[in-house]
């Protein structure tokens, strides 16, 4: 199997030129995810609030995941059987899918069931 990538330049060129594609004409669900945004904003960031270091931290840690995963969304990544691929797409497999290979005893049952199905058409035939 010979594995096929580009470049971790061609990757960072390709995902900045998407997002900025996004920037000026943003894709149709993009209102979502500005919705989302502005929650975070207003309701987390914009006042100061009573929380504890631990509570601070996962605010920002999702924030950091949203912000991440629209980032991810809107690069660009190739779409593999409907799942957004972020490292390697799957590889097509080199073989075939195993098939059971008939035993001794299975070839000879096959056989007789035809000898019994041309017995059975000469009997029709008569």
């Amino acid at each position: 199997m010979k594995m096929n990538a580009g470049t971790l330049q061609d990757y960072l060129v390709a995902t900045i030129e998407n997002a900025q594609d996004h920037a000026t004409e943003p894709p149709q669900l993009m209102f979502l995810v500005d919705q989302m945004d502005e929650i975070f904003q207003q309701e987390i960031f914009a006042q100061e609030y009573e929380a504890s270091a631990f509570a601070a931290l996962l605010a920002m840690n999702a924030y950091t995941l949203l912000l991440s995963a629209v980032r991810q969304a809107l690069s660009g990544h190739v779409v593999y059987g409907g799942e957004v691929v972020t490292y390697a797409a799957k590889p097509e497999p080199d073989r075939k899918q195993w098939r059971k290979r008939p035993s001794l005893l299975d070839e000879a049952f096959q056989e007789e069931v035809k000898k019994e199905e041309r017995r059975q058409a000469k009997l029709h035939q008569k």
